[in-house]
């Protein structure tokens, strides 16, 4: 445990959980949109154990790191970012892998584009090995960027990946993404 703990941390302080305004642009040329009807998700039973977990998370302010933050309002489940998140826990279960760049490179930027979500601001939290929804987010708050993330109250929309595969170094996969959209100007 203490293992995945200094894995989680270290890939934060690596990565920096890739948290970007929408005026970077992905690196790679637009990525193909994905058809509505062909999303997988969690169970329903799991996407709402992970919200009910982090919007309590949120409630309560607290350090991440050095930085303060308030408590956060809600977010809500949004059907684009769950299936953005669920391609990437899938995508490093299959291919035995642990980073927040999938195994065609794609960051959140290219993943929450493939299912069409028109963001503003998007990040992404990764965990693995952890043996349930409470382990997986204690996990993040304890991780700087990852607690950074979830605090942000800018965030008003969540997705949530996750997927359990033997054989593989971790066995459970788990894929937060937060995104807020962009105003629609009519």
């Amino acid at each position: 445990m203490k293992f995945r703990v200094l894995l989680l941390l270290l890939t934060s302080v690596l990565t920096g959980c890739i948290n970007r305004p929408a005026t970077q642009t992905p690196t790679d040329s637009q990525p193909q949109v994905t058809p509505v009807q062909t999303y997988r998700t969690p169970s329903e039973d799991l996407l709402q154990k992970l919200l009910k977990a982090t919007n309590a998370a949120r409630a309560v302010a607290r350090k991440c790191g050095n930085d303060f933050h308030q408590a956060a309002p809600p977010v809500v489940l949004n059907i684009r970012l769950i299936a953005a998140a669920q391609d990437h826990a899938e995508d490093m279960a299959t291919h035995d892998f642990f980073d927040h760049h999938g195994s065609d490179r794609s960051d959140v930027v290219v993943r929450a584009l493939r299912y069409n979500y028109n963001y503003r601001m998007v990040g992404e939290n990764i965990a693995a090995g952890y043996p349930d929804v409470q382990a997986t987010v204690d996990g993040w708050l304890t991780s700087p960027g990852h607690c950074r993330n979830l605090m942000n109250p800018e965030f008003r929309e969540i997705g949530f990946g996750f997927t359990r595969k033997s054989g593989t170094e971790y066995g459970s996969y788990w894929v937060q993404v937060l995104g807020v959209q962009r105003s629609r100007v009519l």
